[in-house]
């Protein structure tokens, strides 16, 4: 009979427990007296109150006693304590994908938002085969990128990597330098296409899954700060598959949506767009007296190329 971890024991007590006959489910009652089996750990926690998990294990042929130390858990604590975390503002690389007209040429500039795990060069591949011929899409890449497998042996997992916009740690830092990104990505486009052919395009905007609401930042962000060099107010703003901004005001979208005509897209096999989610955003976009455009295709959580196409035109 294998070796089998013991699920939990109270804090500071002994465990005794002979291995004999015991179950999977089994765990022990801790005391200086006799042993107790108990076929479910809530009976435990209600008996005991909070527990410590611990890597134990019972051999077959002995019994064996445990002492959980209460003073390496306090050591723990005092260490975390003493640490102390530092930011620095330092220069990042950005990398961004462009495809379509060239700037000569580019009557209206789509600014397009990539979702969780993709990189711009891949999410861009759809756009850049259904681009209108004075259409000029850009695609800024999140600044954080990472492995999209677990690590293996065999290194398999190097061969993919993603891009993210954002996660909750260190969200406000993060979010900060991705809007810097953006602004000066966005603005160096915009004034290309300006000094090419003397006019301001119209600027378009596309999020797909996460990169809804990142979308929703940056446009609440450019109606809030009134950047110059990004010329014109959004004309459009569509929101494929993903789940509105909650760090984003509703008036301030509303702010930002004014003049702007803003389009919904989901699959009716997409996985994560649930009644339930479908409801919500409705309600919300509701409560913000926008009017919205609604697009719906056989498929799951991706792309269209017929919807597709007819939003680009």
């Amino acid at each position: 009979m294998s070796n089998r971890a013991v699920e939990s024991v109270r804090e500071g007590g002994t465990l005794r427990g002979n291995r004999d006959g015991t179950s999977d489910r089994e765990v022990f009652e801790l005391g200086q007296g006799g042993v107790k089996r108990f076929k479910r750990v809530h009976l435990l926690k209600k008996q005991f109150g909070p527990l410590v998990r611990v890597p134990c294990y019972l051999s077959n042929t002995r019994t064996t006693t445990f002492n959980v130390m209460t003073e390496f858990q306090d050591a723990a604590r005092d260490a975390a304590a003493a640490i102390t975390m530092h930011k620095l503002a330092v220069e990042r690389t950005a990398r961004y994908a462009t495809a379509g007209a060239d700037v000569a040429d580019a009557t209206t500039l789509w600014v397009i938002f990539h979702g969780y795990g993709q990189l711009a060069s891949e999410f861009m591949t759809t756009f850049a085969r259904l681009a209108p011929s004075t259409t000029r899409v850009l695609a800024p890449e999140g600044l954080s990128r990472f492995y999209l497998e677990l690590p293996r042996a065999d290194g398999k997992h190097l061969a993919r990597t993603g891009a993210t916009w954002l996660t909750r740690d260190d969200r406000e830092d993060d979010l900060r330098d991705a809007l810097g990104m953006l602004h000066a990505v966005v603005g160096q486009e915009v004034d290309a296409i300006l000094e090419a052919r003397g006019d301001v395009p119209a600027i378009k905007v596309f999020g797909f899954s996460q990169g809804v609401a990142m979308s929703m930042r940056w446009v609440a962000d450019v109606a809030d700060r009134g950047v110059p060099e990004e010329g014109a107010d959004v004309a459009t703003h569509v929101l494929w598959a993903g789940g509105l901004a909650h760090d984003v005001s509703d008036d301030a979208m509303r702010a930002a949506w004014t003049g702007t005509a803003v389009q919904v897209v989901v699959g009716d096999k997409d996985k994560f767009a649930t009644d339930s989610f479908r409801r919500s955003l409705r309600k919300r976009i509701d409560a913000m007296g926008i009017l919205v455009d609604e697009f719906t295709f056989g498929g799951g959580h991706r792309l269209d190329d017929d919807v597709l196409r007819q939003l680009l035109r």
